[in-house]
């Protein structure tokens, strides 16, 4: 984000969320998915992180995993996802491991969703709670085609930009 001030160009620390995933079919085969969608962090994970400053809130538990088969492109106002994944996921929320992601400015949360069945993947979520909870980030991409004992590997990293 740049911002004009008395004819200067000023940079201006930001948010950069991106979303990986790796399909790990029944098989053995692993299919790198690569990235699958960028910057979808919701105004409620925003005022999630201004209240976390002061203390009313928590960002350590932002690390479950969601997925679904809704299209309806992401925005910024998403409080859920469009469509659970339902019966066809082996439980409702993958709770991720949570790291630096290699570097300070990076919060990396891996989560592995299992499924009973088959199913289009098209929408990822980014969860406070393992049931309901607030939507910190929601990213739709294209389908990941699964069938029964398959499993996907989602890598979210939100890297903390400094600006000056």
């Amino acid at each position: 984000m740049l911002t004009i001030i008395s004819n200067e160009i000023k940079a201006a620390a930001y948010l950069y969320a991106s979303l990986y995933g790796k399909l790990l079919k029944a098989d053995g085969e692993i299919e790198n998915l690569g990235l699958l969608g960028t910057q979808r962090v919701t105004v409620t994970g925003v005022q999630e992180l201004a209240e976390a400053f002061i203390g009313v809130a928590s960002l350590a538990a932002f690390r479950w995993h969601d997925c679904g088969q809704g299209a309806t492109a992401e925005a910024s106002g998403d409080t859920a996802m469009q469509s659970l994944a339902g019966s066809t996921v082996g439980s409702l929320r993958s709770q991720g491991s949570q790291t630096s992601g290699g570097a300070t400015n990076i919060y990396r949360t891996v989560g592995t969703m299992s499924f009973i069945g088959t199913l289009a993947v098209t929408e990822h979520g980014i969860f406070d709670l393992g049931s309901g909870g607030n939507l910190w980030d929601r990213t739709v991409f294209a389908a990941v085609n699964v069938v029964s004992g398959d499993r996907v590997e989602f890598t979210y990293d939100l890297s903390c930009v400094a600006g000056g």
